[in-house]
């Protein structure tokens, strides 16, 4: 369902964004169904299915945005989160999941209700139009991974909690 709610999303973008396209990183077992689902929809020249084998920063160095599509954030999908901040992107991702704490709205990124292509389109498209938006909301999500969600700074809180 919510890859669904992403490649609706999507289909209305490309109306307006011309040469968009999604890349979907990784090797879960998700992805021939998404693929097909893709083709489904008449989008199959626009989306990409990508093994993630250690490119991830890669991946990251060249979006201008990501996508957090999941409804209950692993421990593995807040690090990626983390990465895509600290990599200067502005994350957009469903409200009430958790990442509230993470993603400010307006400041690093978007939170958007679960299941609302439309809005997530108006997103991107807002992100995408707002060219110094988009880099003002990534410079921030950089700041803001760099100074809460370095290994260092997670050490630290940890300590805290055992010494109290």
């Amino acid at each position: 369902k919510k890859m669904e709610t992403l490649l609706g999303a999507i289909k209305i973008c490309a109306s307006v964004i011309t040469n968009l396209q999604l890349i979907v990183v990784g090797d879960g077992e998700e992805r021939k169904n998404l693929s097909w689902l893709a083709k489904k929809m008449g989008m199959e020249n626009m989306c990409w299915f990508v093994s993630n084998e250690g490119q991830l920063q890669k991946w990251l160095n060249s979006f201008d945005i990501f996508i957090a599509s999941l409804e209950a954030p692993s421990l593995s999908d807040l690090e990626i989160i983390i990465r895509a901040m600290a990599a200067g992107l502005p994350v957009i991702g469903p409200a009430e999941s958790g990442l509230n704490d993470i993603i400010y709205e307006n400041k690093t990124g978007a939170l958007i209700e679960k299941g609302n292509s439309e809005m997530l389109a108006r997103q991107i498209i807002k992100l995408y139009q707002d060219k110094r938006l988009r880099l003002a909301l990534g410079e921030l999500a950089a700041e803001r991974a760099k100074k809460y969600f370095t290994i260092e700074k997670q050490a630290e809180k940890f300590e805290k909690i055992l010494c109290d």
